[in-house]
């Protein structure tokens, strides 16, 4: 009897050992790989053993993973496929930026960036194929096609909140730097776009999936469109976005840079006469062959520009609803039109500046002197100078905020990314000559800012090599409020939540206190 009952036993423990052992997943995906120069795919894809090439570490890592690419030069044979939602293909550039106007952190061709380079030959360097994906820190160069792509996708599939940032994009010599079809709440920011045969930047349609809610801001693009003998460039612009009619477009075109274009500086919309739904805010743009901005659709907004040496802005004959197009508080001089409006009803273009006190040349207005209207434009009353609103700081929100832990104690970095609440006050600007406070959590530091831009409406810091602070650069946009501050070399020990973060400028003070999530080496924010 015993021994029957220690035989039960012992099978039970059996049946008991090998549940267990078949409920742990074997060889479960890492969720952050590595990949460099000098791997093997064969490796197991670690900071010290890591893969050779970026599809390796693609295939390899968990979806909502990282893979981290090592600076150095990568030739892949085919385009890379991201097909897994929420993965961030980083390089070592990673939220650096790398427009040339604004910064002097990153060149293109350093030894510092991790390049993809297709070699004059690869048609599309990277396609997206999944949703939640972030390309961010690489530089992406020398293909034929459209360098980063997601077009020819399957029937009802959208590619959902993608975005494209710190990036070094140029040397496309037959297509687009970018084109994301289908794209849904998609974001382009803080990219330098340059030398590309077709456009810069694109958000359409793929087929009958329009793209829409998307976001294109603070990008330098350049040079676009100057490829000889292609047959491509007059189609094409610095930024374009076009549903070709398949839906209403909802995109926001923002603060970018663009110059040097061979064809239209922003062009909104194709063959979308009644499509609705855009902005085009605070946008620089300069020496175009062709016109500055193009409109073609309806509920567009056109507001605190600076055009110059351009076509102007042109409303076409077809859109649906010209009388919902809004053009004003724009800077538009030296051009060889200002606004031309092609359709028979009447467009808004008041309270611009045409680059002289006396309005723009019309017959209507035998004084003016600066830069000439068509007939259907309303262009009464104008500036009699740039316009140029006074700010002043009221208080601020917290986007986003992340705390990477180091291994040394005094090497922990800060990502703090935010809006500033401005009020528009007369004569109650904040003061460039006074120091700025940051505070994040237990650290506190005082700064000198420098004034950039045209007209003054960018506050920056660079912490100059070999200099003591956390604070490693910051910014301020006066004119959306946008603000950015990265520190290193800090001491995090102790941190608690929630954490406090504020700035200080003069007797203007904005805090907000945050509950971040913690996690084993870094702590994150993000505003619901």
């Amino acid at each position: 009897m015993k021994k029957e009952i220690l035989s039960i036993l012992f099978a039970l423990v059996l049946v008991m050992s090998f549940s267990l052992v078949m409920a742990v997943p074997a060889g479960a995906a890492a969720s952050e790989v590595w990949v460099a120069t000098t791997g093997d795919d064969n490796n197991a894809g670690t900071l010290e053993t890591p893969f050779a090439t970026i599809q390796k570490g693609i295939n390899t890592v968990a979806e909502g993973g990282t893979v981290n690419v090592v600076a150095g030069i990568y030739y892949p044979t085919s385009t890379i496929v991201i097909d897994k939602d929420g993965l961030i293909l980083q390089g070592p550039q990673a939220d650096v930026d790398p427009r040339p106007t604004y910064s002097n952190a990153r060149t293109a061709g350093s030894p510092s960036e991790a390049a993809i380079d297709g070699d004059g030959t690869l048609k599309n360097i990277i396609r997206i194929f999944a949703d939640d994906v972030v390309i961010n820190g690489l530089e992406i160069r020398s293909g034929t096609g459209d360098l980063v792509f997601s077009g020819d996708l399957p029937q009802a599939r959208y590619i959902n909140r993608p975005s494209v940032k710190y990036n070094i994009i140029h040397d496309s010599s037959k297509d687009e730097g970018v084109q994301l079809k289908g794209a849904v709440e998609g974001v382009y920011e803080y990219n330098h776009v340059f030398d590309t045969g077709g456009d810069g930047l694109n958000f359409a349609e793929d087929g009958n999936k329009p793209t829409r809610d998307c976001v294109i801001r603070c990008n330098e693009i350049h040079d676009i469109g100057w490829y000889t003998g292609l047959g491509v460039g007059p189609s094409h612009g610095g930024i374009f976005v076009y549903n070709d009619g398949y839906g209403d477009l909802d995109v926001e075109i923002r603060e970018n840079l663009i110059y040097h274009i061979n064809t239209a500086g922003i062009k909104f919309g194709d063959y979308d006469w009644a499509a609705k739904g855009g902005k085009i805010i605070d946008n620089i743009i300069r020496d175009t062959t062709g016109v500055g901005v193009r409109v073609r659709a309806s509920y567009i907004t056109v507001e605190g520009n600076e055009i110059s040496q351009t076509g102007g802005i042109i409303v076409e004959s077809k859109v649906d609803q010209v009388d919902t197009v809004l053009i004003q508080f724009n800077s538009i001089q030296g051009n060889t039109f200002g606004v031309k409006n092609t359709a028979t009803a009447t467009v808004d273009a008041t309270y611009n500046w045409w680059g002289d006190a006396s309005g723009p040349t019309h017959s209507s207005n035998p004084e003016g002197a600066g830069d000439a209207v068509s007939d259907n434009v309303l262009f009464k009353p104008w500036l009699e100078a740039p316009y140029q609103p006074t700010t002043s700081m009221s208080s601020f929100t917290i986007d986003h905020a992340k705390v990477d832990f180091k291994k040394k104690a005094d090497d922990d970095k800060v990502r703090v990314q935010g809006k500033l609440e401005l009020d528009l006050v007369n004569g109650n600007g904040v003061d460039i000559s006074e120091d700025v406070i940051v505070t994040v959590g237990p650290l506190s530091e005082t700064i000198t800012m420098e004034q950039k831009g045209k007209k003054g409406d960018r506050w920056h810091y660079q912490r100059l090599k070999g200099d003591e602070g956390n604070i490693k650069h910051m910014t301020i946009n006066w004119k959306n409020g946008k603000f950015d501050i990265r520190m290193d070399k800090a001491e995090l020990t102790g941190i608690t939540n929630p954490v406090t973060i504020s700035i200080q400028i003069g007797d203007d003070v904005g805090e907000e206190p945050i509950t971040m999530r913690e996690k084993k080496h870094h702590w994150d924010y993000k505003a619901k």
